[in-house]
């Protein structure tokens, strides 16, 4: 059985498949599967097939069903998500793999650098704020004596995870798939108590544009709307109520005058009333504390005046 198995999900051009392709095949590590998953055909002019698994999404297929197809497909206990137009470099998943030796580790999440400039950082992962807004981080990733709050996943463009824990979550599938398919899913491991690490010695590169979040602009407010109740319970007290509403009333003032200010607040207000809601975590520990050779310490999550409720979260040394 592979290590591991590298998903491209290639909804773009041929040339940026071809490109993530390229590099995975070159700096691919031993006992690496690659699963591409297209929905345009391919006519593999290079005779990849005995090297590489195509597999045709399914008509209308967005990045995340892309990727569920690609999960379903793979071998491995390890899933690397690599979306065609990124791509890896010399020795990018030495280190990314070695923190799945702790088996409460679901995912890492990978340094993103500019193609055209490999010394800047697009992104050290991406944040859940209150409100469902989802944020790449291009700051320092965190450390032990930095444990910024919030909840934290790889962005959709690249990602290691263990394929037990997205199972274990629905990931890409159900109310986890469409526009911040990502967002949902970093939300719903944070639920079920995994960890995500952060490792910024795996370099994979990518465009700006490449990092854009799919999906048009009423069915990302949808998204975003549903989000932020679905997690309401994860911020607590003042902070979801004000990320609740803020985020709504400033979209409709930006777009004013525009028709499509109104549009966005109705769709808004309709993933209001239809979203699902979660009861409050139970105030308890989550983990017991882990040793600091592991990487790992206790933080407080829970950002609320009324409630502090302790959990864990993979942290890089420093």
């Amino acid at each position: 059985m592979p290590r591991l198995t590298v998903v491209i999900p290639a909804l773009g051009s041929t040339a940026a498949l071809e490109n993530s392709l390229v590099s995975a095949l070159e700096h691919r590590p031993a006992s690496c599967d690659l699963v591409v998953v297209h929905t345009r055909p391919y006519s593999d002019p290079y005779e990849l097939a005995g090297e590489v698994r195509f597999i045709d999404a399914p008509p209308g297929a967005d990045a995340s069903e892309c990727i569920r197809c690609g999960i379903a497909a793979a071998n491995s206990e390890i899933v690397f998500v690599l979306l065609a137009g990124c791509e890896v470099v010399a020795g990018w998943s030495d280190r990314a793999l070695k923190h799945f030796a702790n088996p409460r580790v679901a995912a890492v999440a990978p340094r993103i650098v500019s193609t055209a400039d490999r010394e800047r950082t697009l992104a050290n992962g991406a944040r859940l704020w209150p409100g469902g807004k989802w944020m790449l981080h291009s700051g320092p990733a965190p450390t032990a004596g930095d444990p910024q709050p919030g909840i934290w996943g790889p962005p959709l463009a690249a990602g290691f995870y263990r394929a037990k824990a997205l199972e274990d979550v629905g990931a890409f599938a159900g109310v986890h798939a469409g526009p911040l398919a990502d967002a949902s899913l970093a939300a719903a491991l944070h639920r079920s108590r995994w960890l995500v690490a952060w490792e910024p010695t795996c370099a994979v590169a990518a465009d700006v544009s490449t990092l854009d979040q799919p999906g048009g602009r009423l069915r990302r407010a949808w998204k975003a709307q549903q989000l932020a109740v679905d997690t309401a319970d994860l911020f607590g007290g003042a902070r979801s109520l004000t990320g609740l509403a803020g985020p709504m009333l400033g979209e409709f003032f930006h777009a004013l005058p525009s028709p499509m200010a109104v549009a966005l607040l109705a769709v808004r207000l309709a993933a209001l009333v239809g979203a699902r809601r979660h009861p409050p975590l139970p105030v308890q520990p989550l983990l017991e504390p882990a040793s600091a050779e592991a990487g790992y310490r206790r933080v407080d999550r829970s950002h609320s005046r009324e409630r502090r409720e302790t959990t864990a979260q993979t942290l890089r040394r420093g």
